[in-house]
């Protein structure tokens, strides 16, 4: 009999202890752990706008989103060949690198587009000047000298048609020829026109243009304010202002005439191991660590991209996050050391992304 009850103790202590491991085990698994990724990341601010002079001396000014990581906006400014065009830096900024958005950063200046907006101002003035004149007529000593011209003009042609009336009267009796006939009437005709076109020209001076005269000036007027108003309206966009809020920096790279960065907002850029990218989630806190200083701060993951690169043979994803900070006073660019919150996992999942890493490596 002791035989059998030490055979059913040991069945009940190690069915006991079956159910005991099942309800550990049960326990275990139902366990989360919090962890997190340390990774180095990169202070860059959210926009930033940079104005570049090419190899043939136009200029761009690119607005850059580095937290989408897309250009906004890009203007080019393109100048003639053989035209000195140059940009000149608003004073205020000699004195101060503080920018506000709307801020006129300077102006671009083109030589070939003032000589032909002067040229074209002095044309419209000719131009005004010249339907001015037609409009109000001639002096009055000119239409005195037309006044004249115009009687003295009709007594000859007078006296060449009764010259002519002779010479019909003579040719009609046989005393005169044809040919003196005709010479007789040609030149009676000549004076008859002399006549009309005199009576043209003091009508003119005395009314002024004729209305298709008028029309034409005032043609060549409208096309000319057409063509100043166009060209008034690019050297609008030669003036620069700042769509953002920041601060100015001078660049000392021969091709790199300013840039201003947004200092409302910063951004630390992370190169996230794909491997670790199903923990990292949107609006997941990261610590922020300034290694010069050593000062702290938070910051919330904004964006994840969607592609993945490759560092050193490894394939890594972006990933955004905003820094909780104002004003933010990185120094652009510094490196600094980030730990990304990821949300709890069970032992089981801790132990297999360990394993995984392991194997990775």
């Amino acid at each position: 009999m002791s035989r059998l009850n030490l055979k059913n103790d040991q069945k009940i202590f190690l069915g006991v202890l079956v159910v005991l491991s099942l309800v550990v085990l049960f326990l275990v698994s139902q366990l989360k752990i919090s962890h997190s990724i340390d990774i180095s990341g990169q202070i860059l601010p959210i926009r930033e706008l940079i104005l570049i002079r090419d190899t043939n001396g136009n200029l761009s000014h690119t607005l850059f989103n580095h937290l989408y990581n897309f250009v906004e906006n890009c203007s080019v400014i393109n100048f003639e060949r053989g035209d000195l065009g140059q940009f000149s830096l608003s004073s205020q900024f000699y004195l101060h690198s503080r920018v506000v958005k709307g801020d006129t950063l300077g102006r671009f200046f083109s030589n070939e587009l003032s000589r032909l907006l002067a040229q074209l101002r002095g044309e419209l003035e000719v131009e005004k000047s010249l339907l001015y004149f037609y409009l109000t007529g001639e002096k009055s000593s000119v239409i005195e000298e037309a006044q004249q011209q115009l009687w003295q003009t009709r007594v000859l042609a007078d006296e060449k048609q009764k010259i002519y009336e002779r010479q019909q009267a003579l040719f009609d009796k046989g005393l005169v020829s044809q040919e003196e006939l005709e010479i007789a009437r040609s030149i009676a005709e000549q004076y008859r026109l002399s006549v009309k076109a005199m009576e043209a020209r003091l009508e003119t001076v005395s009314t002024g243009a004729k209305s298709a005269q008028l029309d034409l000036s005032r043609k060549r007027i409208q096309a000319l304010e057409n063509q100043i108003h166009t060209l008034e309206l690019r050297e609008q966009t030669f003036i620069l202002l700042s769509p953002i809020s920041g601060r100015l920096i001078h660049s000392m790279a021969p091709d790199t005439t300013l840039i201003v960065v947004d200092t409302t907002s910063m951004i630390v850029k992370m190169m996230v191991k794909l491997h670790d990218l199903p923990y990292v989630t949107n609006s997941a806190r990261v610590d922020v660590k300034d290694t010069r200083t050593g000062q702290k701060y938070e910051a919330l993951i904004s964006r994840i991209d969607g592609g993945v690169r490759f560092i050193n043979n490894e394939p890594v994803v972006l990933v955004n996050a905003v820094i909780m900070c104002e004003p933010c006073d990185f120094l652009l660019g510094i490196p600094v050391e980030c730990s990304i919150h990821c949300s709890a996992m069970s032992l089981f999942a801790h132990i297999k992304k360990m394993v995984g890493s392991v194997i990775i490596k």
